[in-house]
């Protein structure tokens, strides 16, 4: 019997669907039920092998496995039904138990290496089944947490620190010591926007009554003014998420970042529907702007005529977001040193700052040092 498969990257849950070949109706429901109790069989045997206070099976405890499987011997709906992150994690086609048990290692590892509240640290692992959003983000940020910790791994010149804290009053998601060097290291995720995921739950909504309505960017389904899609509106978002990093509500001296080391972003451009994805132009263009020592996109880039972001230009979006605070906050971006950009989990691409302060000046080889640290996947991270 051919089994179900979900869509890609379905951590947040968009409906999963069924192989033609499944047939249609109430046969094609039925065989999607008897796929979901046979991955639900298997996951179940594969929680049995974690240890029963480890962070994993905290969240698929042998209820939570009887309240899932109740859920799919009476749903009939499969199409558009959610499901909790983690369940739709552990039920992906392919899924091992050795990866469950992987992961359950590595959070264990970063929850029991952090100064933060033990059951905080692993608080990602309950999403519910709206928010597919802080999955994302604690799924990366603790790939990121486990690959600095494998590399740490034996070697006495190195030290890994967790929610490293800053003079700010802020701290940094990881400091990596190498002998004398300290490197200061924030996770962010970039996902679709508000306006894709209000589309795209729009889009669910009318499957119910239409299942063969597809869903178009710019279509039928978007607000009036929509902003995206549109690689503009992606430049403007990304600007938000690095200047989330360099200061906070338009004041500098709330930086989440150190005074007298390298700064560095891992950047993850995790969709699941929408934009940005990592090679997307707009990336380029901000990137171009923030690493610029005399930003100037705004007189050399031309908005399309309809575009809801009228400019890109750094100086125009700091006016936009913090115009009290503009000119003081056009100096930010000099105290970063570069970005890590990664698709999903996979590592992409990364970017120098040239115009970086000297006191957060890295090298080009220290960089290629840092793209060694995080290329390397940990097994669980991957779809």
């Amino acid at each position: 019997m051919n089994l179900l498969w979900l869509e890609s990257v379905n951590f947040d849950n968009t409906p999963a669907r069924l192989d033609e070949s499944l047939g249609k109706g109430t046969s094609k429901v039925m065989q999607y039920r008897e796929s979901m109790l046979e991955r639900l069989d298997a996951a179940f045997e594969a929680a049995q092998r974690l240890p029963a206070d480890g962070p994993v099976r905290g969240v698929l405890t042998d209820v939570y496995f009887d309240q899932q499987r109740l859920r799919i011997e009476n749903e009939s709906d499969f199409e558009n039904a959610l499901w909790p992150p983690l369940f739709v994690y552990v039920l992906t086609p392919g899924r091992t138990s050795e990866q469950i048990v992987l992961l359950d290692q590595d959070v264990t590892r970063i929850r029991d290496h952090s100064p933060d509240d033990r059951a905080q640290v692993a608080a990602w692992l309950d999403a519910s089944a709206t928010e597919g959003r802080r999955w994302r983000g604690g799924f990366f940020e603790a790939s990121m947490k486990a690959r600095t910790l494998d590399f740490a791994s034996g070697r006495t010149d190195t030290v890994v620190t967790f929610d490293a804290p800053l003079p700010s009053g802020r701290n940094a998601d990881i400091c990596l010591t190498v002998g004398e060097r300290s490197y200061f290291l924030e996770c962010t995720v970039i996902t679709e926007s508000d306006e894709d995921q209000a589309v795209h739950e729009a889009w669910l909504e009318s499957r119910k009554e239409n299942p063969g309505v597809v869903l178009t960017r710019p279509g039928p389904l978007d607000p009036p003014g929509a902003k995206g899609p549109s690689p503009y509106y992606d430049a403007n978002r990304f600007y938000i998420k690095v200047f989330d990093k360099l200061q906070k509500d338009g004041d500098r001296t709330k930086t989440q970042t150190a005074d007298d080391s390298p700064n560095l972003l891992l950047l993850s451009c995790f969709p699941v529907f929408g934009s940005p994805l990592p090679f997307s132009p707009a990336l380029g263009w901000a990137f171009d702007e923030l690493f610029c020592a005399q930003p100037n996109m705004g007189s050399v880039k031309v908005m399309p005529t309809d575009s809801a972001i009228t400019d890109i230009s750094l100086m125009t979006f700091l006016r936009r977001q913090w115009p009290s605070t503009a000119h003081e906050l056009i100096g930010c971006p000099a105290r970063l040193s570069g970005t890590l950009v990664f698709n999903c989990l996979g590592f992409q691409s990364s970017r120098m700052n040239y115009s970086v302060r000297p006191e957060h000046d890295i090298s080009h080889e220290e960089m290629v040092f840092l793209e060694s640290v995080f290329r390397p996947i940990r097994g669980w991270d991957v779809f």
